[in-house]
């Protein structure tokens, strides 16, 4: 009698899941010309509507396969390249020759948030994934948008990195205090929080770090996303998030494309706050590009493993 085996979907090379994934910086997007982008082995097509709303259709057409991230846009909707099919934002054909008139691109979910365009397989898919840790406000805060960058390593690694616990030690000198504690605080997201200090006074005093040390909690969410929220504790407390993407490649390496939510305050803070993540990350390109990866987990890894868990229970982009 045959056993099921656990579908393997974490870090394999191959596979794309389904998730929010940032396809460009909104402005990109401009009326008239679409925008192709490459999700793994998909290719989308994102352009703006007659009302100036982002839009994205697997760029595939319904017809004969042409890339319609190719063509134009006109009256609002997408006109493929090779023989002029015309597809609405539900990706029903408005105008099409021969006679197949009923063919239909696949839509995808598709949404405008924090400067960038988010696209999701599924069409019903809800964005409430990509809002601000906690409920906070996210006009409280000054956005930032740091440079994409290309990682030669998966995505999955990428994301799932801020809940390896051991490494914050062995890797960035972090006196890890207490027990960290992790969570589900709602379907497909995990949630690690810990508190610790720099061991390096010299960052101890560049960031502001008192003795009641930094408060920290990182929160995956799908596969392709994470948010880090900081408190730096002390006299001049400082609070802020960071939240970081990774999209895979036709090659599933990683573009990665963070956004700082800083304290909407002059002098020193947003800076402290850059200080902060940039010590505590900047070994971290070096080992990731440098991994091998296999599931050789141990007990200490359970944050990591139950993240590679959730990622295998996932839904396949299809």
């Amino acid at each position: 009698m045959a056993h099921d085996v656990p579908r393997r979907q974490f870090a394999e090379p191959g596979v794309t899941v389904a998730s929010w994934y940032v396809a460009c910086r909104a402005r990109r997007l401009g009326p008239r010309e679409p925008v192709g982008v490459n999700i793994g082995e998909h290719r989308v097509a994102l352009w703006r509507d007659g009302a100036g709303i982002a839009r994205a259709l697997l760029a595939r057409c319904p017809h004969l396969g042409a890339d319609l991230s190719q063509g134009r846009v006109t009256g609002g909707c997408l006109r493929c390249p090779l023989h002029g099919w015309t597809f609405g934002p539900d990706g029903r054909a408005c105008e099409a020759s021969g006679a197949a008139p009923d063919r239909a691109a696949r839509a995808l979910a598709c949404v405008e948030r924090y400067g960038l365009v988010w696209v999701h397989p599924d069409p019903l898919a809800s964005a409430e994934l990509l809002d601000v840790p906690d409920g906070s406000d996210r006009s409280a805060y000054r956005l930032m948008r740091s440079p994409s960058q290309r990682l030669r390593c998966h995505p999955h690694l990428v994301i799932g990195n801020g809940l390896d616990v051991r490494h914050m030690d062995a890797l960035h000198d972090l006196e890890v205090e207490g027990t960290p504690t992790i969570d589900e605080p709602g379907p497909r997201r995990l949630r690690l929080q810990l508190g610790g200090r720099p061991r390096s006074r010299f960052l101890r005093r560049l960031i502001g770090v008192g003795p009641e040390g930094v408060s920290a909690s990182f929160e995956t969410r799908e596969a392709s996303l994470a948010w880090m929220t900081a408190s730096v504790l002390g006299r001049s407390p400082l609070r802020f998030h960071v939240l970081f993407t990774g999209r895979p490649d036709p090659t599933f390496q990683c573009e990665t494309q963070s956004v700082w939510f800083l304290p909407r305050t002059f002098g020193l803070a947003p800076l402290r706050a850059i200080a902060f993540v940039y010590a505590l990350l900047h070994d971290d390109r070096r080992t990731l590009e440098g991994m091998r990866f296999h599931r050789g987990f141990t007990e200490e890894d359970r944050p990591f493993v139950r993240f590679a868990e959730l990622v295998d229970a996932l839904p396949l982009w299809i």
